[in-house]
């Protein structure tokens, strides 16, 4: 109904909002750069992308952390073992590999100051965390003092064990 005077009608409008895009997966689109571990080195996620899709078919980069990964453990060898992520209820996986390694091997050099003064045994090759009986015995006229390495005195025990290639002395 019209007053009887002048109107202004306004007629109000709503932006319609789409409804918010729904994640429907993830997907590794980068693999990390090592994906090669020796036994009991940490897992490292450098170079790793994640990215959610949505159904919109908009995607997003997610920030991994460490709480989002699963399958990781490098206490033995693994020819295949496979990492999960997962992201609100997604998953996605990655592939690395555990390799047994060698054990590194140190020489371990023995040697009699002055060399008349006796002689010694025990040195050669070891594998590292190998103990290693070593003996002295001093020939006629001079007696044993102690095992050096540089300045440092290691042991005055003449047949000791030495823990390759630390100084623990046992």
């Amino acid at each position: 109904t019209m007053p009887a005077k002048d109107v202004t009608l306004v007629a109000n409008f709503k932006e319609i909002e789409e409804p918010p895009a729904e994640l429907i997966g993830i997907e590794i689109t980068a693999t990390p750069a090592k994906t090669e571990y020796k036994i009991g080195e940490e897992l490292d996620l450098a170079g790793l992308v994640v990215t959610a899709k949505y159904d919109d078919d908009s995607t997003e980069v997610i920030e991994v952390t460490t709480d989002m990964v699963t399958g990781f453990d490098s206490s033995t060898a693994a020819d295949e073992q496979i990492i999960t992520i997962t992201y609100e209820g997604y998953t996605a996986t990655f592939i690395i590999t555990i390799i047994e390694t060698e054990p590194d091997t140190y020489t371990l050099t023995v040697e009699a100051d002055p060399i008349d003064g006796g002689t010694v045994t025990g040195g050669g090759d070891y594998e590292e965390g190998v103990k290693v009986k070593v003996t002295a015995e001093a020939n006629e006229g001079y007696e044993f003092i102690n095992w050096t390495i540089g300045e440092e005195e290691v042991s005055t025990d003449a047949v000791f064990t030495y823990t390759m290639p630390a100084k623990d002395v046992t």
